[in-house]
């Protein structure tokens, strides 16, 4: 089978009128997972880097201290309490982004956020302007990075003492592990992003637990909604008329997930286990239509952003989806543990907020 590389642009399933009698759309699945579960095994192309740490070394079986549940209902939508995430002046944003789209002098090169939990992920000012001033494919470090920021955004907008969120958003390592049948209990970033002392909210408060996930080469995201009992699942490729290809793609997915979930519950947490088991599928109609796999990545975090448990929240212009590149570029050189420096001109436009 060739990939992007060769020129072969794959979309979720396999394109229309290519079929295999050979490879179940879930072994080609498990197949692209394996293959980033070996790439992480030797990172960083055998450069000497103190701070990573090989895929294998992240695994533990260490005891878990579980977190005790008390109960509790679901918290409402921030959309219904008029919550939102803090807007950055789009001015500011696209000046910036118009800079880095320009830039060409060596600071590129370097890591630009360098960030540690849930595991350590490094993004340089190349993928940064590549992925958000070009036209490259989402990485997972950098779209993982962004799941970091908005889950500290969502802890501004509920306010930092609240403890009641409406969702819970783990990070794109956590699918994964799934398909690539790892084993997430016994993972260190899992552990961290259910139960680590930066989850400050009460998980078993929140409807929905959100779970993106790059399937084959194209950015996805799965809502596990407790409160409609079901799976939302949302694939900006997705087109009703072809349904029951996407269906062969996703419906065992969903199934990887349920199981790991639920496994999660047992293991992590204590008066807490929501039965997951005989969750439906539900499948979102896209933002937008004939999107590609570049797309994916960026259409997947707004996804993971604004879906309000049936449609999304935000009102899209015509050129939404560069007006969220120029903000998240922003956001991503904002994310608060960062221990790279940023670039100067970066710090310039910060100043002049």
């Amino acid at each position: 089978m060739e990939n992007a590389d060769m020129g072969i642009n794959f979309v979720t399933p396999l394109p229309k009128g290519q079929t295999s009698k050979c490879i179940s759309p879930a072994t080609v699945t498990k197949c692209f997972s394996e293959t980033e579960v070996v790439n992480r095994m030797d990172p960083w192309d055998n450069k000497i880097n103190l701070n990573c740490k090989s895929l294998e070394f992240e695994f533990t079986d260490s005891p878990i201290n579980k977190k005790k549940i008390a109960g509790g209902e679901l918290s409402k939508s921030p959309w219904s309490q008029g919550l939102s995430h803090p807007k950055r002046d789009v001015m500011l944003t696209r000046k910036f982004s118009t800079w880095l789209a320009a830039c060409v002098h060596d600071d590129l090169d370097r890591e630009w956020i360098m960030h540690a939990v849930p595991r350590y992920v490094e993004v340089s000012g190349t993928d940064l302007k590549n992925m958000l001033c070009g036209r490259a494919t989402m990485s997972y470090n950098l779209f993982d990075v962004a799941i970091r920021r908005l889950n500290q955004l969502d802890r501004l907008m509920h306010a930092l003492k609240h403890l009641i969120h409406w969702r819970h958003i783990v990070e794109s390592d956590f699918a994964m592990l799934v398909f690539a049948g790892e084993e997430v209990t016994a993972n260190s970033s899992v552990r961290k992003q259910f139960i680590g002392e930066e989850v400050l909210h009460q998980i078993e408060s929140c409807r929905m637990i959100t779970i993106p996930a790059l399937v084959r080469e194209t950015w996805c995201a799965y809502f596990c909604d407790l409160k409609m009992k079901k799976f939302h699942v949302v694939d900006p490729l997705y087109k009703h008329e072809e349904h029951g290809r996407f269906d062969e793609v996703h419906q065992p997915n969903v199934c990887s997930l349920k199981l790991a979930l639920s496994l999660c519950f047992i293991e992590f947490f204590e008066g807490w286990n929501p039965n997951i088991a005989n969750f439906g599928i539900s499948y979102v109609k896209p933002l937008t239509q004939n999107a590609d796999n570049v797309d994916s990545g960026v259409l997947t975090l707004i996804v993971v952003r604004d879906f309000n448990g049936t449609d999304f929240s935000s009102l899209n212009g015509q050129d939404f989806i560069k007006c969220f590149k120029e903000q998240l570029l922003h956001e991503l050189l904002s994310i608060r543990g960062n221990n790279a420096n940023t670039p100067s001109n970066f710090v310039e436009s910060i100043d002049l907020e």
